[in-house]
């Protein structure tokens, strides 16, 4: 069955001197919002740590979107994602879970060092995403 997810890996090899990138691949992820997952799966099955099963509960969600379901495991294991999908189709969420997955137990940096940033092109929507990593880390 069609699930109307358009998932491709994409070979590159970028280096940005200045900002110290180096990505190999990343995955693009497409939706179509129309059509619906034919696979229910939960949150724990896609590999989310306890503690934030407890939160993810607490937000009310049922069940991972098709975002979520597709981008939180290729997160976890530590691969780029991009994600392109409709206004609330979960986006934010499925890169706010595994980053404070991946952050839970790292002791504050020193020297600017940076584990987790986050680039949002309005400040409406820089409010917002705090407000989901608050949600979720509570």
């Amino acid at each position: 069955m069609n699930s109307g997810v358009k998932f491709d890996l994409i070979e590159r090899s970028i280096f940005h001197p200045f900002f110290s990138l180096a990505f190999t691949a990343f995955f693009k992820l497409t939706f179509d919002a129309k059509k619906k997952s034919a696979v229910f799966m939960s949150f724990k099955a896609l590999g989310v740590a306890p503690y934030l099963l407890k939160s993810i509960d607490q937000q009310a969600y049922n069940k991972p979107t098709q975002v979520q379901e597709k981008a939180i495991p290729q997160i976890l294991q530590g691969k780029d994602v991009l994600g392109l999908a409709p206004t609330g189709s979960g986006k934010t969420a499925a890169y706010v879970i595994p980053i404070l997955q991946s952050l839970k137990g790292k002791t504050k940096t020193r020297n600017r060092h940076i584990n987790a940033l986050v680039l949002v092109p309005t400040r409406e929507l820089a409010i917002q995403v705090e407000g989901v990593f608050r949600s979720f880390s509570q």
